[in-house]
């Protein structure tokens, strides 16, 4: 295998081993196939997913019509 390739391989496993909190390369490794496999096997369909998303953002409701954003803004900022 070249070594750029090796050399990306290394750093991506890095990076997961640090969002995930793996505690070794091998457990970061086995995590993701795992996952992968798991959502390939499983797909969850495209609808099922935006229809959660809709009933959640439902459930929050409107927002506040007469909220200024741009007020808000300048005095969180501590602008005038």
């Amino acid at each position: 295998m070249p070594d750029d390739i090796e050399n990306e391989i290394s750093r991506m496993v890095q990076k997961l081993m640090a969002v995930t909190g793996a505690g070794s390369k091998g457990e970061a490794i086995l995590d993701a196939v795992r996952f992968q496999l798991r959502c390939l096997e499983n797909p969850w369909p495209l609808l099922e997913r935006l229809k959660l998303i809709l009933e959640r953002a439902e459930a929050l409701g409107l927002g506040d019509p007469d909220f200024d954003m741009k007020a808000y803004l300048y005095e969180m900022w501590g602008e005038v």
